[in-house]
């Protein structure tokens, strides 16, 4: 009996030669509508979610927004803002955002690069104004305050599991020193030039007059060990009331661990 248009299969009228191609086209619309899925997805990811791969606990107090478009709260009423850039992320293989911190005498952008698989942060491009909240938010056992800002030159730094590196300048106009809580008299600083780089222990900052550069009045070391290494020369202890002059003064503080 012959068969109705009913009752016949579409594909069974197929030339052998189509049937592959449908297969493929079915293939890549399920694939279109999986991407389309993870894309929105990720779009709309807490950045909670990804906070623990890409910053060590307990250095940021809280975050808002999403892991492509939003914004953290650090100590001493300062904030980390950053925006995803689709552009460079394609043509650098990598994730790729434009940053900005700001808080009190603190105004900085940044590019930075990284991801949670990398395990790494990458800051390039650093340009701007740093203030000194700014270092008593990270170095909060500091017992020293000034009220001069610093600029930023041609900042580039790295943090991954276990290897801190960096490289720049920043520059201090002059300003003021005094002991933190301390009663005595501001003391008037000059100033003063800082020069980032890379030594087999970590991250190495030192402060010189910009006059003499030579001459280091203080150096600050993040070990890839994740510690904060302080020394006060007797030059730069020169410029601080109180603060004895015949040797090195050395203070060291734990620093969160990189997560591994």
């Amino acid at each position: 009996m012959p068969r109705t248009g009913a009752d016949t299969d579409p594909a069974a009228s197929d030339p052998p030669a189509r049937r592959p191609r449908r297969g493929l086209a079915l293939a890549l619309v399920a694939a279109l509508a999986s991407v389309a899925f993870l894309v929105s997805l990720a779009a709309t990811l807490p950045v909670r979610v990804v906070a623990g791969y890409v910053a060590p606990p307990g250095v940021i107090n809280g975050y808002s927004g999403t892991a492509w478009n939003g914004a953290a709260r650090l100590a001493g009423d300062h904030a980390l803002l950053w925006r995803f850039d689709l552009p460079r992320s394609l043509a650098g293989f990598g994730l790729q955002f434009d940053a900005a911190l700001t808080g009190p005498g603190t105004d900085l952008t940044a590019r930075v690069a990284g991801g949670p698989l990398r395990r790494e942060i990458r800051v390039g491009e650093l340009s701007g104004r740093v203030g000194w909240p700014l270092v008593q938010a990270l170095a909060p056992g500091l017992e020293i305050a000034c009220d001069a800002s610093a600029v930023a030159d041609a900042v580039e730094v790295a943090a991954a599991p276990g290897r801190r590196t960096g490289s720049g300048s920043l520059r201090a106009g002059p300003g003021s020193c005094r002991r933190a809580g301390g009663d005595l008299d501001p003391v008037p600083t000059p100033a003063i030039l800082g020069e980032l780089e890379t030594t087999g222990t970590g991250l190495r900052g030192v402060l010189s007059l910009a006059e003499t550069p030579g001459v280091a009045l203080a150096e600050a070391v993040i070990t890839n060990d994740d510690r904060l290494l302080l020394t006060v020369y007797p030059a730069g202890a020169a410029l601080v009331p109180g603060l004895p002059t015949a040797g090195e003064i050395s203070v060291e503080f734990p620093l969160p661990a990189w997560p591994q």
